[in-house]
This record gives C-alpha cells, sequence and structure tokens, in this order.
C-alpha cells in the first residue's frame, strides 16, 4: 500500500470517527435520548373520571401522545360482554364525543346514568346504541376483559370526562425504547460509516488509476 494511500486511510477513519460523534449527538439531541443508555422519557399524565351507575371512578395515566381531552369528553357506551376464538373475555368501549351530542343529552344522561332501565327507555339513547360499531361520530375507546360473562351481561351508559395538564410532565424509563433507540442508532451509523468509508476508496481508486497512467507516460 502507498504511503499516500496509508495516510488517506488514516485520515477516513478519523473522518469516521467524527462522523459517528456527529451523529450520535444528532440523534441524541432529535431522539431526546441516547442510544445504549437507559433513558428517562418525558410523558403526559392524563387524569380520566367516569361517571357510571357505580359512582364516580378515578383513573391515571401516561402517554407519549399528545391527547386532545376534548375529544375524550362524552358519553361511553359498553357493549355486552364476548368471548373471542382465544377464550378471552371482552366488552368494548365505545366514546361520542360532546361535539356530536347535545347539551341536554349530556346532561340528562350525567344526571340518570344510575338509572340504566330508565336510559334505555328513551328512544334517541338507543338509536345510539343500535348504531355505535358503525357510526362516523363515535369511535372505539378502549376495551375491558373479564375471567367470566356476568349473568347481565347487557349495554351500559356512562360518562367519560378527561383532563392534562400540558405543563406536567413525569419522566419513566422504557427498556423496549431503550432498544429502539440504539437499534436505529446503530443503522443509522453502519449505514453512514460504509457510505462514507466506499467514498474514500472509489477516491483512493481513481487516484491509484492517474499515477499509474503518469508513470506509463
Amino acid at each position: 500500500m502507498k504511503k499516500n494511500n496509508i495516510k488517506i486511510y488514516s485520515v477516513a477513519i478519523s473522518g469516521a470517527v467524527l462522523l459517528n460523534f456527529a451523529l450520535y449527538k444528532g440523534y441524541e439531541k432529535l431522539a431526546d435520548a441516547k442510544p445504549f443508555h437507559e433513558n428517562y422519557y418525558q410523558v403526559n399524565n392524563i387524569e380520566e373520571y367516569e361517571i357510571s351507575k357505580c359512582g364516580i371512578e378515578k383513573r391515571e395515566y401516561s402517554t407519549y401522545n399528545t391527547v386532545n381531552t376534548k375529544d375524550n369528553n362524552g358519553v361511553i357506551i359498553k357493549t355486552p360482554y364476548e368471548k373471542y376464538k382465544n377464550d378471552n373475555i371482552v366488552r368494548n368501549y365505545y366514546i361520542i364525543p360532546n361535539k356530536y351530542l347535545e347539551d341536554y343529552e349530556i346532561e340528562y344522561i350525567k344526571s340518570n346514568v344510575k338509572n340504566q332501565e330508565d336510559l334505555f327507555s328513551q328512544e334517541w339513547i338507543n338509536s345510539y346504541v343500535e348504531t355505535i360499531e358503525d357510526n362516523d361520530h363515535s369511535k372505539l375507546y378502549r376495551y375491558e376483559t373479564s375471567n367470566y360473562i356476568p349473568e347481565n351481561n347487557n349495554y351500559e351508559i356512562s360518562y367519560i370526562i378527561s383532563s392534562n395538564d400540558l405543563n406536567a410532565h413525569s419522566y419513566v424509563k422504557d427498556k423496549n425504547r431503550d432498544i429502539s433507540n440504539s437499534a436505529i442508532f446503530s443503522a443509522i451509523s453502519i449505514g453512514s460509516t460504509a457510505a462514507y468509508l466506499v467514498a474514500t476508496n472509489k477516491i483512493i481508486k481513481r487516484k491509484d488509476k492517474k499515477y499509474v497512467k503518469e508513470i506509463k507516460k
């Protein structure tokens, strides 16, 4: 190997090291996480209040996504429990956001939620129930599992209020996300370094060909 080529390869290797350092710092800033490290990830805290026949139930959960809680305020229609092929017993929660409901409908359901029989005696409520899975205004909110199908396995109506303070965040560890970040960075690093070294090798070959031509002259 020619001395000049050795120098070029040495410079190329140094350049590859600097390239990877720049990629690492760039990825760290973009992903807000260090590859090959245990990180803390920012999550949004959501508070959820469900007004049901059993009273008011409060739940808290966290999500990476920004949640528009206005769309998560509305009437919940719970389907009867159903047994699936995998033996899981599940019922679905469908939500009709407030923007698709009249004010009097919201207030009526909130005021009479403990009396499910009264709610289902209303034709306008039954029309929502009958079209809940095909209505463009409703969406699947979540689902609930059970170990058995209860004796009174009927539709149920409740009301959900969700809220989140966009300025109040918490931080959590997430091993799966750490692995994902490391894998993504590794793919970027390997691809970029390979492309860089291939380009460097082409430059050296061109110089060698030029050098051979000059000798032949």
